[in-house]
């Protein structure tokens, strides 16, 4: 009733609005220790009186957002306050903004979606979700966690492996289940993506026509967004590709048909950026006219960051008759009825603005993190009995390589900046490990993920010689880089990539790979210090599965840790010298050669 009545009072302009998001990050600006709105807000709220903004706490390359721009966790509830107020105090109706999270300074970062699905510990993921759930409650009435984990790891080429549980429906699906159900008991919300087969586009490339019936539709990809639905998720993205020849936002069998009517779902579909807008340069709209009807009559509910396209594509369709306003209210009826079930409008500000700096990264969560790390460590071969190292032998290590003491190659994408310190690398746990045990720790590069420098390696080897053992870290890097170009479907741009080779970047979204080896010169390095005759163990800190056939005949010691987060560092350590056992699982199967995929 309430959405009813709001609805019937708004204007064409509102409804617009309140259907639409664009960037959040752009809204506010910090003077003298305090969060106004900018005129971009002002501007925008002149002509999207309610628009929602997404990514508002984002901090990172894309956004622009660091510690010296963003918001730290003492200014979260600032910015949340004064944006919440000007939308409830500036505009006609006074809506309140649905606020969330994503990316925050300071917040606890926990193993990538691949390190999680290694546990095999569905208990462990309902505690990683709560304690995420409890960090974002903080600053946020409308408290939710997002990542696209629904998605299916089927080809490593695809840049996004390292978000997903892994290539198994059924494992994919019980994580989702209790991450959905975990986040809904605690009031907050879960944001799932990529409906549906975002996962295997054609040659592994990202955003590419998935080619596929509907047995392996049904039976494969959607079993994890049934078990989030089950699990009582709030929202579900649709992908950008090509579902059996058709775009995932207007596949309408499956939003409407499938999802809303045969499971029930209440939820809100969102189109992924530009996605609406991409329908035309597609081929699929002659015009943003057509484009926002097609979307709206496939059950889609909102744009994601497109609020201008949106706006003229709906103008259009209903000067054409493709729209009436009327068809607009589902849509308007299942966003408001989430900000209803929130309180929102009788409690639209955070009172207490003490509660991230005083949450985030706390001594609890971080050994949440912690212990979701242990247990993601997977033995991948542990040949004469190298491991685990002993602390009576070992009295001096050498730990060398590009992963080894590079705090942003430890925690994947879609993570904030980290200051020095805040991360635990490879190093700094085993020289804290070292302090307690009685050993000593040299440190030394070697050489960069992707460069093709070879300057270092006389560091590492002469730290090696010196050394009774070596951890040598190796691997990939989903660390940001803003100098690094991609296209409008967000593709990294091919030779950009290859001539910037002093970069570490070779995964993440947007980072497709052709070559599935590891990068630059670090077989040569890893050739180089097994030549020396040292016990030595080989830890793979990476975001996809390799194709590990040299690494492995070089190796007689391998721990995969994939991405294992801000904690990562320490279980490295304790887990090579016994304290921890490595039971690890492997989410997603490894290629004997490119040549052999698909495998799973």
């Amino acid at each position: 009733e309430r959405c009813c009545d709001l609805i019937s009072r708004m204007t064409i302009a509102e409804k617009v609005a309140i259907l639409s998001t664009t960037s959040g990050f752009k809204t506010y600006e910090i003077v003298d220790g305090e969060v106004c709105p900018t005129q971009y807000l002002r501007d925008l709220y002149s002509k999207f009186p309610g628009c929602g903004l997404d990514s508002t706490f984002r901090a990172d390359w894309f956004s622009g957002r660091n510690w010296k721009t963003g918001l730290t966790p003492d200014l979260l509830i600032k910015a949340y306050n004064a944006i919440q107020r000007f939308a409830v105090e500036e505009t006609r109706l006074g809506i309140p903004l649905g606020l969330s999270g994503g990316q925050m300074l300071g917040e606890t970062t926990l193993p990538s979606g691949l390190g999680c699905a290694s546990t095999w510990d569905l208990d462990e993921i309902r505690e990683g979700t709560a304690m995420r759930i409890r960090e974002r409650r903080t600053f946020s009435k409308c408290f939710g966690d997002g990542h696209p984990t629904c998605d299916l790891a089927l080809d490593p080429h695809w840049s996004r492996v390292e978000q997903t549980f892994g290539e198994d429906p059924f494992l994919s699906a019980e994580i989702n289940y209790v991450r959905c159900k975990t986040a809904s008991s605690m009031g907050g919300g879960m944001h799932i993506a990529h409906m549906c087969g975002h996962g295997c586009g054609e040659n592994g490339r990202m955003n590419r026509p998935v080619h596929m019936g509907l047995n392996e539709m049904y039976n494969l990809h959607m079993p994890p967004f049934v078990a989030a639905i089950r699990g009582g998720c709030d929202n579900i993205m649709t992908c950008y590709n090509l579902v059996d020849g058709i775009p995932g936002i207007l596949r309408g069998d499956l939003v409407n048909g499938f999802v809303r009517g045969k499971l029930g779902f209440t939820g809100v579909f969102v189109g992924d950026a530009g996605a609406i807008g991409g329908l035309v340069w597609q081929g699929f709209a002659n015009d943003l006219g057509e484009a926002a009807a097609l979307c709206l009559k496939n059950g889609n509910d909102m744009c994601c960051w497109e609020a201008e396209t949106y706006r003229k594509g709906l103008e259009l369709a209903f000067k054409r008759g493709l729209l009436t306003e009327k068809d607009l209210e589902p849509s308007l009826r299942r966003v408001l009825r989430g900000k209803f079930r929130a309180g929102l409008f009788e409690h639209p500000y955070i009172e207490d603005e003490t509660g991230p700096a005083r949450v985030f990264a706390c001594h609890a969560h971080r050994q949440t993190a912690l212990e979701m790390a242990r247990r993601g460590m997977t033995l991948l071969k542990n040949e004469d009995g190298v491991l685990p190292f002993d602390s009576a032998k070992v009295r001096r290590l050498a730990v060398i390589g590009p992963n080894a003491d590079k705090a942003t190659n430890q925690i994947g994408d879609y993570t904030a900046p980290v200051r020095p310190g805040f991360v635990v690398t490879s190093r700094m746990g085993f020289e804290d490990l070292g302090r307690k045990m009685g050993f000593a720790v040299e440190f030394a590069r070697g050489c960069g993920v992707r460069s093709l420098d070879r300057s270092g390696f006389a560091e590492a080897l002469s730290a090696a010689r010196r050394a009774d053992a070596v951890v040598l870290c190796l691997g990939g890097s989903s660390v940001p880089d803003m100098s690094l170009a991609q296209n409008e479907a967000g593709t990294a741009l091919a030779n950009e990539a290859r001539e910037n080779l002093e970069l570490d970047k070779d995964s993440g979204e947007g980072y497709d790979r052709a070559r599935l080896r590891l990068g630059g010169v670090q077989l040569e390095l890893l050739k180089e210090v097994v030549a020396l005759g040292k016990p030595t163990v080989t830890v793979l800190i990476m975001g996809r599965a390799m194709v590990l056939n040299e690494v492995d005949a070089l190796s007689k010691a391998m721990l995969l840790a994939w991405y294992p987060g801000m904690e990562g560092g320490r279980a490295i350590a304790e887990t090579v010298f016994g304290l921890v056992n490595p039971a690890g699982r492997l989410p997603v199967s490894f290629p004997k050669d490119e040549g052999t995929l698909p495998c799973y």
